[in-house]
């Protein structure tokens, strides 16, 4: 899934504490290649990738980087 490709649900915030466990809720609900598309977000990419591994998601999960709110 691309950096533009269209997802159901994107978790703002994955790198905090609910966000984690709003993430690893879908993870092992719908796993990355499930019924639901979705992807994780934040503001610093290595936490990203730090949470997707700590939840067991695939690499195929999309990671969505954002600096700020212009």
């Amino acid at each position: 899934m691309g950096m533009h490709a269209s997802v159901d649900v994107i978790v703002f915030g994955a790198t905090g504490f609910t966000g984690r466990l709003v993430a690893e809720y879908l993870n092992a609900t719908y796993g990355v290649d499930g019924e639901v598309a979705w992807a994780i977000a934040g503001r610093n990419r290595d936490k990203l990738v730090e949470v997707r591994d700590r939840i067991g998601a695939s690499t195929a999960l999309p990671l969505r980087h954002y600096q700020g709110v212009e």
